[in-house]
């Protein structure tokens, strides 16, 4: 009699970074005042047209990472590329930039962000320690009573 199995783990990290696109990816504040402009990655997309369209691939990267998570840990890979992506394009920008007068403006990185990184790195560890139904325990990748790479990089299979 066969069991099922499935990666849970996987499936959280490919859920949330599908979600990743509804959070705000960075914000922008302004000083003096307390005005915030929190940035989606669905909004970078709208304007990109006139402004970043390199952003519209780590959207297209992200969405493709999340569903192949669905299906593989190795989707974790693609979705590394998306935040390698975002990071390269938005992370010189991150910090404080004086403007004329006594204006500062503070460039962050937000919740969406983090989010994806986190799925990211969720996502490729449940490929060396796969948890879920079906698998007896935490193994460790190294040990003698390891799983077989198939077992690891199927998030549905039978045993």
């Amino acid at each position: 009699m066969s069991r099922m199995r499935v990666n849970v783990c996987c499936l959280i990290g490919a859920v949330v970074a599908l979600l990743c696109l509804a959070l705000p990816w960075s914000t922008s504040a302004w000083e003096p005042g307390s005005y915030k402009e929190h940035f989606y990655l669905s909004d970078k997309v709208y304007t990109a047209v006139g402004g970043e369209p390199r952003l519209i691939i780590t959207m297209i990267v992200l969405i493709v990472g999340g569903v192949a998570s669905l299906f593989t840990p190795l989707g974790g890979f693609v979705q590394f590329l998306a935040v390698a992506n975002y990071l390269r394009e938005l992370g010189p920008r991150i910090g404080t930039v004086p403007m004329t007068g006594p204006q500062v403006v503070h460039f962050y990185f937000d919740i969406g962000f983090y989010l994806a990184i986190w799925s990211t790195l969720l996502t490729l560890l449940s490929a060396t320690v796969p948890f879920g139904f079906g698998y007896s325990g935490l193994y460790s990748p190294f040990s003698k009573r390891t799983l077989s790479w198939k077992h690891r990089l199927l998030v549905f299979g039978l045993e």
